[in-house]
């Protein structure tokens, strides 16, 4: 008797037993209809070519693109961002 006669069964039955999950349909994202009403802070590292990271903190408006402030450095502190 083969191997795959003797599966055969089980796996047919974990198929059918196997669920679907739902079509996603994602809401529609908000979109700011004046200045200053949304902003988004963004944290990056990049390293210089001698191998040192740095760190910008970056707040930009949502509504037209606008940079507000860049605070660039070695260590950024969770209260540089709050003093921003």
């Amino acid at each position: 008797m083969q191997l795959s006669r003797v599966l055969q069964p089980e796996i047919e039955e974990t198929m059918e037993s196997k669920k679907r999950l739902p079509t996603r349909s994602p809401a529609p994202r908000a979109v700011s209809q004046m200045m200053s009403e949304c902003w988004s802070a963004h944290l990056m590292i990049d390293a210089l070519w001698c191998g040192r990271r740095f760190r910008t903190f970056n707040v930009v408006d949502d509504f037209n693109r606008e940079v507000l402030t860049i605070e660039v450095d070695f260590s950024l502190w969770a209260t540089t961002g709050a003093h921003t």
